[in-house]
């Protein structure tokens, strides 16, 4: 399995239960073999009687780390899958986190109204290989952004930029600053920094160049409008 433990998070699948929650018990059931810590949504046991059905399902898809769903012939007719789907994609756009694994019986081609930048995992007849391809997918990075750097040696001194982007255009938008930590200082214009916290109206493109005789991690905090969360830190290191 990948070398990443996902401990307590919290799994969301979605279904059709004409001919997809045989399969969907399966996974939740190696889900939870996995690590018992783990939480997985699963309409049949996690909704209680008297439920309002409609804000649980909400809330759940707000707060799962993970949302898988199974694309059946049944699922690409159901309105609930649909609407389950649309939620968690809405969930992105406003936390700038990847949620969304998909995953298709045989045969199955995905949906319109699946974000067109998603890759699809198509199941195969052999179940321990799906399964642990499903994992490594969700062990990568689940983030709309990432860190461009540039690195030049010039003797002993490591001239960097660094410049945070977007695997989509639109995600820029929602960013409201850019803060890079250094566990130890760097030089720019003869100062010697350990932060930097970058507004969007001052810096574009929220890139950062400097020099450094040493090496040195810097921490790349991403920190998004209309939300008090903080959706990436990445780890860069130069030298």
């Amino acid at each position: 399995m990948p070398d990443k433990t996902f401990f307590m998070s919290q799994f969301f699948i979605s279904y059709a239960r004409a001919d997809g929650r045989e399969l969907a018990e399966k996974l939740k059931s190696d889900i939870t073999r996995l690590s018992s810590a783990h939480h997985v949504f699963f309409d049949t046991e996690s909704l209680s009687v008297a439920s309002f059905w409609k804000r649980e399902i909400q809330n759940a898809v707000n707060n799962c780390d993970y949302f898988i769903v199974l694309f059946s012939p049944s699922a690409l007719l159901s309105d609930w899958v649909k609407r389950e789907v649309e939620m968690v994609q809405a969930s992105e756009q406003k936390t700038g986190l990847r949620k969304l694994i998909v995953v298709c019986t045989p045969g199955i081609s995905l949906p319109g109204y699946v974000c067109a930048d998603r890759q699809a995992l198509s199941l195969s007849d052999n179940w321990a290989i799906d399964f642990y391809r499903l994992m490594s997918a969700i062990d990568k990075q689940q983030s709309f952004f990432f860190v461009e750097e540039s690195v030049e040696v010039s003797g002993n001194q490591y001239d960097v930029i660094l410049k945070l982007k977007a695997t989509d255009p639109e995600m820029e938008n929602l960013i409201d600053s850019v803060e890079y930590r250094f566990d130890h200082g760097f030089i720019q214009s003869g100062l010697t920094f350990q932060k930097v916290l970058l507004k969007k109206n001052r810096n574009k493109h929220f890139s950062i160049s400097f020099w450094t005789d040493q090496t040195i991690i810097v921490f790349v905090v991403v920190y998004l409008k209309n939300t008090k969360q903080i959706p990436i830190i990445h780890k860069v290191i130069i030298g």
